[in-house]
């Protein structure tokens, strides 16, 4: 490495060739630099005070020229630390200066040869050459252009195996072009409900954080997605996971707090499904109720039926969420413990903690599996039963649409 009045510069064939360090360094003066050989990292101080780190510069040691004739190169994964983060600290003003920390997680480093472009882009291409060329330029048509609209964005996709070969993440970036970096946060997939952007789908989208992964084994593969057809670039390549010894109070079996955690997001994923389920019944009775008021044809019996549903959806989310806190939990009275709050106790506790299981996670978990499938059990019958039977009257009766249901033409 050498640091001039222009930035910063490397060589890995012993000075006879030179490359520029340009990601997020401006052309100015560097007039010291230290590397930190633990990490690999290097640190550069410029003219301006102003300080860069690179952070893990391994794969610039691994480098050769025949890498740029790969279509796509993964470059060595060093082992990565899984530990606990701190938020930050509080109180301290303006004083300290804090600077961004490297990402946490396993960071891959990768090169693409090539970019991927949609059809819209590589069709831009070819008619700014053929202005260039003054040929003629077809015009598409509306439906081409709803055709080449609807395109998915093409992009790459990142998978995570554990030593058994179980996918347990997946994540997505653009298709850029050149030595790119992403990371893996250590999280497996969450198992709550996805939220849409713009109420539309997004490949680009993330799933969400789940439980953090154990030390061990991992591979990892890339595949690039382009027109919903998935083509794998690098098979899987392990990297490993290690424990940074720092925890106070360390769980003696590690893998028995991860395996409680796996079964208590399962048990997570029905519940909430299910409370979202009961949202959704609870929004369509209420479309129901008010079509039948506005009904010239409704009877007094649909309607007093709908009211009971009604009510008794209530009663279940009434369990699942309890009473409505103003301002903060500690000012509900003695009562009955919602479901929901268990839930959030049980699978938070060990969000931040690697310490030992607790005896309120595993009665959580017991209350929670014994109530559970009763309430599963009574909203199937007023989704799959009940409400049908009502909005099969309400055909008859000749009602306008409600939400989840066709009206019958006769």
């Amino acid at each position: 490495f050498v640091g001039t009045e222009f930035g910063a510069f490397f060589s890995i064939d012993g000075g006879k060739e030179w490359v520029h360090l340009k990601s997020g360094i401006p052309t100015v003066a560097v007039r010291d630099m230290v590397i930190q050989k633990r990490g690999n990292d290097l640190v550069l101080a410029t003219f301006g005070r102003g300080f860069y780190i690179l952070d893990n510069y391994t794969p610039l040691r691994s480098f050769k020229p025949e890498v740029l004739e790969e279509n796509t190169h993964l470059f060595p994964v060093k082992d990565t630390y899984v530990y606990i983060r701190k938020r930050g600290r509080y109180g301290q003003g303006s004083s300290p200066y804090l600077g961004k920390n490297p990402s946490f997680g396993a960071t891959f480093t990768y090169y693409l040869k090539e970019g991927i472009k949609t059809q819209k882009e590589l069709r831009k291409e070819k008619e700014k050459e053929q202005f260039k060329k003054g040929e003629k330029i077809e015009v598409l048509s509306w439906d081409e252009l709803r055709e080449e609209g609807k395109e998915e964005k093409p992009h790459i996709r990142f998978t995570i195996y554990d030593d058994q070969d179980n996918i347990v993440r997946k994540f997505t970036t653009k298709a850029s072009k050149g030595i790119q970096r992403i990371t893996w946060d250590l999280r497996y997939e969450s198992t709550s409900p996805v939220r849409l952007r713009n109420d539309e789908f997004d490949p680009m989208s993330d799933g969400g954080r789940g439980i953090l992964a154990i030390p061990g084994m991992y591979k990892i593969s890339i595949s690039k997605v382009l027109q919903g057809k998935v083509t794998e670039l690098v098979s899987p390549t392990e990297f490993n996971v290690v424990a940074l010894n720092n925890t106070t109070i360390p769980a003696e079996n590690r893998k028995e707090v991860f395996e409680f955690q796996g079964e208590a997001g399962e048990l997570a994923r029905t519940m909430q499904g299910t409370m979202r389920y009961a949202s959704d019944l609870a929004e369509k009775i209420e479309y129901i109720l008010q079509t039948l008021y506005r009904m010239p044809n409704s009877s007094t019996e649909m309607i007093t039926e709908a009211k009971r549903i009604r009510y008794e959806i209530d009663e279940i989310e009434f369990i699942f969420y309890g009473h409505e806190a103003k301002a903060s939990w500690e000012e509900v009275p003695p009562g009955q413990m919602p479901l929901q709050r268990r839930l959030r106790n049980m699978t938070y506790t060990h969000n931040g903690s690697t310490a030992p299981l607790t005896q309120t996670e595993k009665d959580a978990y017991n209350i929670l599996s014994e109530k559970l499938p009763l309430l599963i059990e009574k909203l199937k019958k007023i989704g799959e039963q009940e409400l049908k039977d009502l909005e099969k009257q309400m055909d008859k009766a000749g009602a306008p649409w409600t939400p989840g249901r066709v009206p019958d033409w006769k």
